[in-house]
């Protein structure tokens, strides 16, 4: 049996909407509690403003009211602390009124579903709305010289603001969990359809809300039968998509979701009608109502919706294809190459020697692998393997019948002694900086694969090939060791939708953790 919640017509899909009506807990102190919860969004923005507010002041402190302002060489005297103290506190007004101000712009404080995100896209959020607020700051300081402040009171005001509020988000879903015990309602979501995309995204929607949004169920089309997949939530049918009214008549839902590919097609002129009817019932209880687009695997900023003269457009593009990010990766790739390549001279000419001592043969290994948009170019390694290493795989692995493309071999016989070593340590993957300098990979990317490997994807594999492979990669650090290639490239395309410079930095912590923990070849 399906429990349903009465909310007596209650929408809180709006900023500051607080879901009026809905049934609370006799306690008066369940129901502050609760009453306190509808409106967290409000009291979210709220804490987030007296924290960057006060990190501010606090930087201030440690600045100039402790002993290390003996450390700076600056000659700004204390005799002025009642000028100096008013500048910092017209200065953290502004930089808090930024924070908020772009934070709410992009929708971190919004109920809406188009705005929610996973809990790792809130926390990169934060922080790009933080560095542009303290960027805007800064250009502020350079224009007014009533703002041209301590450059370490900014950094520190950024660092512990972004902290306290990471953390706090962190201490709210925890709490959540314990509101949920109290009564709170779930969000209740009525989907329209049972095509494999409906379920796929009441599937998501379900596991990714930590326990906040429910499926009440499912209106089928009459021609079409439910289509369950693994893990997703039963297919609840509630009646036919006719029957919004009558339905909405016995439980209440907060929100209707459609998917575009019931009203698209060879069924697009009969259900047409229909679609409007939803929209316009829709509309008149202010039930938000959402069309699922086609599945694509492609990221969709909410800067590329809109319409041309009336008609709904998305334009459809990977964040990889953003030409700033691409300039910044790319200077980035430069320089720590530059350093790694001159700093370790002394090791890699160690490292050559060692190969050219243990084992006959050159000391690079060259391979033709694929590239971006699938350019084959010419790979480097430190030779970790025999000279014939090459011939000899055919005789180790019949690439013709493997079962899909890819494949790892355990306790390859062609491993030299130095080699084994110089692949637990990833040292031999050094000499592709230099294929990062002329600019045939990055340092972060996909894995690199071979010709003959490439020849056997299909479409939705050869997406992966959209960026520049890389040395390491969010695939190597979290999926090593597994030879399922459908999980491989659901963690590269995972990469290719959220690529950023943040992500590339986490990408290169867990690098190096993994390569001091020794757990395999990147």
């Amino acid at each position: 049996m399906i429990e349903t919640v009465r909310t007596n017509g209650a929408r809180c899909e709006d900023f500051f909407s607080p879901c009026e009506g809905i049934g609370l807990p006799r306690a008066w102190s369940k129901r502050l509690l609760l009453e306190i919860w509808r409106r967290r969004r409000c009291m979210l923005l709220f804490l987030d403003a007296v924290i960057m507010f006060s990190v501010f002041l606090i930087a201030y402190l440690v600045r100039f009211q402790t002993g290390l302002q003996d450390y700076f060489a600056a000659k700004e005297h204390l005799d002025f602390e009642a000028y100096f103290m008013s500048a910092y506190i017209r200065a953290a007004i502004i930089f808090t009124l930024l924070w908020v101000f772009l934070m709410v712009r992009d929708g971190v404080y919004s109920h809406r579903l188009i705005s929610a995100g996973s809990p790792r896209a809130e926390i990169q959020n934060i922080l790009k709305t933080g560095l542009e607020s303290l960027a805007i700051l800064m250009a502020i300081s350079f224009l007014f010289r009533g703002f041209l402040l301590s450059r370490f009171v900014y950094g520190m005001a950024f660092a512990f603001g972004a902290i306290l509020i990471i953390g706090s988000r962190r201490v709210g879903r925890a709490l959540s969990q314990k509101v949920f015990q109290l009564g709170v309602p779930k969000r209740q979501t009525l989907v329209i359809g049972t095509n494999p995309l409906a379920i796929e995204f009441a599937t998501t929607l379900e596991k990714g809300s930590n326990g906040f949004q429910e499926i009440l169920g499912f209106l089928e089309f009459p021609e079409e039968k439910c289509s369950n997949i693994q893990g997703s939530p039963d297919c609840r049918i509630l009646g036919v998509a006719e029957d919004i009214d009558r339905i909405r008549g016995k439980m209440e839902f907060d929100r209707v979701i459609v998917s575009a590919a019931d009203f698209l097609g060879p069924m697009e002129k009969s259900r047409a009608p229909l679609l409007m009817r939803i929209l316009n019932y829709c509309e008149a209880y202010k039930i938000p109502l959402y069309l699922i687009s086609f599945s694509t695997d492609v990221l969709v900023l909410r800067s590329e919706m809109g319409s041309y003269r009336g008609i709904p457009l998305l334009l459809l593009r990977d964040s990889a294809q953003h030409p700033f990010y691409f300039v910044v990766k790319r200077f980035l790739d430069l320089i720590l190459s530059a350093l790694i390549l001159t700093l370790g001279l002394p090791l890699w000419l160690i490292i050559s020697i060692a190969i050219k001592i243990t084992s006959p043969g050159p000391v690079l290994y060259v391979q033709e692998r694929v590239g971006r948009n699938g350019k084959p170019f010419k790979m480097l390694k430190f030779r970790s393997m025999v000279e014939d290493a090459d011939k000899r795989l055919k005789n180790i692995v019949d690439l013709s019948s493997l079962p899909e493309p890819v494949f790892k071999i355990r306790d390859d016989p062609r491993v030299t002694r130095i080699g084994s070593f110089l692949r637990k340590s990833s040292l031999d993957e050094i000499p592709q900086l230099l294929n990062v300098i002329k600019g045939e990979m990055s340092i972060v990317g996909p894995r690199p694969e071979q010709i003959e490997l490439v020849k056997m994807y299909n479409e939705h594999q050869w997406r992966r090939l959209k960026t520049k492979p890389g040395i390491t990669g969010y695939q190597q650090v979290m999926n090593r060791g597994d030879l399922c290639l459908a999980r491989r490239v659901e963690y590269d395309l995972y990469y290719l939708k959220h690529q950023s410079i943040w992500l590339d930095l986490i990408i290169l912590l867990r690098t190096i953790i993994v390569v001091i923990r020794g757990d395999g070849i990147l």
